[in-house]
């Protein structure tokens, strides 16, 4: 009896050690793989944070690279489908048509993912994202949007956990000190023109109560842009594309920075820009010699219509020959 009594007391006290050790073994566990876990979960929401950074600064640097893409070639793109095509590349793996682009040496998309993926690696995890359906629009005069789907794999190496899910990703870059399509293509490089929003004093391009005209001369001199609904966006400039937009923008030509370069100059349409590098105006109605505008030779030529965007219908000015 004293022995079945010791040897009950013995079982218990080994059961008791075993399931309580068992107990603290599988709680600690579950604290390294909850303490995993959010880990995990604070290394995504970090990173959903900076790929918009990433991809601001890649999407910025492609739309450098397709300027000087056309400035290298001397010719538009094809059509709005080549232009994005090209731009996915230039923002995905920094080419076009298999080039690099020195603009985004070490700041293509894949160059961020790939330093991503080793700091992943330094805290024992494993990223994998795969980004694809890039496009782009214009969503005003001064901005584009560009978005993009990520799949992503997020796993620790020691295989306690692992996410898998898609999401999309946008984000809105400025065209301000980009430059303009028009001019690089149709100067063959030697007038690039940066895109640089005039704004225009209270008293406007033109002062009514004195018929001052120096504003709209700087504007000129500067070739700076303005909105305007009757002109071309930003976008549609890379392929030559110049009808009317709701995001339009447009600048005055300043002709004596073109023939300061050697390049022939039309003295026989608006120097609207999108008017003056198209291939026919309707130059019917232009108006010149218009009273103020203090050019020498008198090369400043406007349409009707512009007449009243730059505020000179109430001037004199004169039918064009």
């Amino acid at each position: 009896m004293l022995y079945l009594f010791m040897a009950v007391i013995f079982l218990v006290l080994f059961s008791a050690v075993f399931f309580t050790f068992n107990a603290y073994k599988y709680h600690d566990r579950q604290e390294v793989v909850a303490i995993r876990v959010h880990t995990m979960n604070d290394f995504a929401e970090d990173l959903h944070e900076d790929l918009h950074r990433a991809a601001f600064i890649s999407g910025f640097r492609a739309m450098i690279g397709l300027e000087e893409y056309l400035s290298q070639r001397g010719v538009f793109f094809h059509d709005q489908e080549s232009m994005e095509e090209a731009f996915r590349h230039a923002f995905i793996n920094g080419t076009i048509n298999g080039t690099s682009l020195a603009v985004l040496d070490d700041s293509s998309f894949e160059d961020y993912l790939s330093r991503v993926g080793e700091l992943a690696d330094r805290i024992g995890l494993s990223l994998a994202i795969d980004v694809t359906n890039v496009t782009l629009e214009q969503v005003s005069p001064w901005h584009i949007s560009i978005s993009f789907d990520g799949e992503f794999l997020l796993s620790d190496n020691l295989g306690l956990a692992w996410w898998a899910y898609n999401r999309t990703f946008m984000t809105v870059v400025p065209i301000y000190d980009l430059k303009d399509p028009l001019y690089t293509v149709n100067t063959a490089g030697r007038v690039p023109n940066t895109i640089i929003n005039f704004t225009s004093p209270p008293t406007g391009y033109v002062d009514e109560s004195t018929n001052d005209t120096a504003v709209l001369q700087e504007f000129v001199e500067g070739s700076y842009y303005r909105e305007s609904d009757e002109a071309p966006s930003f976008l549609q400039r890379f392929t030559n594309d110049l009808s009317p937009s709701p995001d339009g923008i447009e600048s005055l030509v300043y002709l004596p920075a073109l023939s300061d370069q050697g390049i022939v100059v039309k003295t026989d349409r608006s120097v609207v820009d999108h008017v003056y590098f198209s291939a026919s105006p309707d130059g019917s109605g232009d108006r010149c010699q218009i009273q103020n505008m203090v050019y020498v030779p008198d090369w400043f030529r406007l349409g009707n219509q512009s007449m009243d965007d730059y505020e000179l219908d109430a001037l004199s000015s004169s039918p064009c020959s």
